[in-house]
């Protein structure tokens, strides 16, 4: 989050202490949008009020794990002496897609103001053998896009956000520990405020 910032106010300012043209030329139809928390994408200016901007993001994880288990547990079950089987250091993905329509309410010089629906689905892998894990999400955005000059351009923007996580899960059996729970399956539904900043490079 801050190398991204710094990021950002690095390359606003020096589009600021570039010399500007005579006449400055419309931005073009596609840019290179890099937002914050991390994302990557592209926006298609479709008409003069709407536009189109997939973004997406990705993280991988390593867990190496230990077995602690209480040898007091172990022996109120009859599981003293069991062979476990060996935890080798695994890796996990979490990918983000995001895609949101841009419709123009006012614009006034370099400045844009804009609102936009936006869907959203994440894809995870998780430590749980024949697991799953996703969450879908919508989104209403207000936001506002400032051009420094024919080819940057500064965003933020921030609304509500509406998702919903569902895990599922088959747990292996270990003696009578799952026995009568071998599948689990939850869903949280949440709701909260959202925000988000980023630099547009068009081409």
């Amino acid at each position: 989050m801050r190398s991204l910032s710094r990021f950002l106010l690095a390359a606003a300012a020096a589009v600021v202490l570039l010399p500007h043209t005579a006449a400055a030329q419309p931005p073009g139809p596609l840019g290179l949008v890099v937002a914050s928390p991390g994302s990557v994408g592209v926006l298609w200016q479709a008409t003069d009020r709407i536009a189109v901007r997939p973004l997406l993001s990705f993280q991988r994880t390593s867990l190496k794990a230990e077995y602690n288990l209480d040898p007091e547990i172990l022996a109120y079950y009859g599981l003293l002496g069991l062979s476990l089987p060996v935890l080798e250091p695994e890796a996990y993905w979490s990918v983000n897609l995001d895609v949101g329509v841009l419709v123009t309410l006012a614009q006034r010089d370099a400045l844009r103001l804009y609102v936009a629906p936006q869907i959203g689905r994440n894809w995870a892998s998780t430590p749980v053998r024949d697991a799953s894990n996703s969450t879908i999400r919508a989104q209403g955005l207000f936001g506002g896009q400032y051009a420094l000059s024919d080819r940057f351009s500064l965003f933020a923007e921030t609304g509500l956000e509406v998702q919903r996580n569902t895990r599922e899960a088959v747990l292996p059996s270990i003696g009578a520990l799952y026995a009568l729970d071998s599948f689990t399956k939850t869903t949280t539904t949440s709701v909260g405020t959202t925000s988000s900043v980023g630099l547009v490079f068009h081409f």
